[in-house]
């Protein structure tokens, strides 16, 4: 069993508060430049968020940063207590030291590969009287709710909250202190975790989404995994457009759907207009042109 840091050594980390609020994201490149889909996600708060622009970013040590993504990131962290994703394609082993890291009183954490297509003030409004905020409602690009459970079979075997980590509001408290402490233990011991807790199905490896999930329901925190979501976004995995008979393959959604990136920031999908947080999930949709477009709104 691997040894979580103990309590007197997180306080250890030089957490910096710079704000009250702000988004974090981990952007650890790996056959992905995460560091530059994080500088889209940047970009796009600039240019919608009236109160709130600002995205901190947790980065491998040693990473080379360009000197325009410094610009327009709010703080660049380096992850701290050993590189856990270090031999990981996805990446998920050190979300758990968000809320350790963050240099912000309240976070929404995010996914990098996101844009925010709107302005999101009313949902720190919201969030300021609740610790803990975690998304369990997602979208298609139609703004139908998603109900496939397609990705999701562990957690209805295992009858798991239904959330999604790639949108989370915690503040600096107990309650999440609490949680991501739990959330660090079952990253580290997945093996032993999985075992014990995940009777019905056993997942073949690690998801952040699946240990939230189990860290929430242990703690008996389901509670603020609130429907409707507070917190939602159009999620683009193709399976859950409410598609039918599209066979069993986990295609691009760009195969199918006609987009285009408007030089006035629309981005329209399937002759509709997407609006609210866009999770585009394909790497490849944030193109060089898109970049420019958000470079030359912004006067970057």
């Amino acid at each position: 069993m691997k040894k979580l840091i103990g309590f007197y050594e997180f306080i250890m980390f030089n957490r910096n508060i710079k704000r009250d609020c702000g988004f974090f994201t981990i952007a650890q490149n790996s056959d992905v430049d995460y560091v530059k889909i994080a500088y889209g996600l940047a970009l796009s708060l600039l240019a919608t968020q009236k109160e709130v622009p600002y995205l901190a970013v947790g980065v491998t040590p040693g990473t080379e940063i360009l000197p325009k993504y410094r610009e327009v990131f709010d703080e660049i962290i380096e992850i701290p207590w050993n590189d856990d994703a270090k031999d990981s394609l996805w990446k998920l082993e050190n979300e758990w030291k968000a809320y350790h890291v963050s240099p912000y009183n309240k976070t929404i954490k995010l996914d990098a590969d996101m844009l925010f297509l709107s302005d999101v003030t009313s949902w720190w409004r919201k969030l300021e009287n609740t610790p803990l905020n975690v998304c369990s409602e997602v979208r298609t690009y139609h703004n139908e709710v998603i109900t496939s459970n397609k990705y999701r079979l562990d957690f209805v075997a295992n009858k798991l909250p239904n959330v999604y980590s790639a949108m989370c509001y915690f503040n600096i408290s107990d309650v999440n202190h609490l949680l991501f402490q739990k959330l660090g233990d079952i990253t580290l011991n997945w093996g032993m975790y999985s075992k014990i807790c995940l009777s019905n199905t056993k997942p073949d490896k690690f998801t952040t989404d699946v240990g939230l999930a189990l860290a929430l329901k242990l703690l008996w925190y389901d509670n603020w995994c609130l429907k409707p979501s507070i917190l939602t976004f159009t999620h683009m995995k193709s399976h859950l457009q409410n598609w039918h008979n599209i066979g069993n393959g986990d295609f691009a959604w760009t195969q199918y759907l006609p987009h285009y990136f408007s030089k006035n920031l629309e981005l329209i999908v399937g002759n509709i207009k997407q609006t609210g947080v866009f999770h585009y999930h394909h790497k490849n949709i944030l193109t060089d042109d898109i970049i420019k477009k958000y470079e030359r709104y912004l006067g970057i």
